[in-house]
């Protein structure tokens, strides 16, 4: 009986934290995929990039990335 409740509490948790984990894990692939493109694709150095976040938004698109560049860092450049 105590192996079914301790396997039922642990399912419960793995229920309760997917969410979180899916978020935080769309959050990090996204801003990876565009600090690659950036370096890669746009030739950007990573001297020039002050920051690349990776945000869940409320709206359409659900995953969005902000990028901030260290010559204009009052400037937000957002990429879907």
């Amino acid at each position: 009986m105590k192996k079914i409740r301790i396997a039922l509490l642990v399912l419960l948790a793995l229920v309760l934290l997917s969410p979180f984990v899916y978020v935080q894990a769309n959050k990090m692939i996204y801003a990876k995929k565009v600090n690659t493109y950036l370096l890669e694709e746009e030739h950007y150095s990573k001297d020039e990039i002050q920051s690349v976040k990776g945000v869940w938004g409320v709206k359409l698109p659900p995953f969005y990335v902000v990028v901030v560049f260290k010559d204009e860092p009052d400037v937000d450049l957002f990429c879907t």
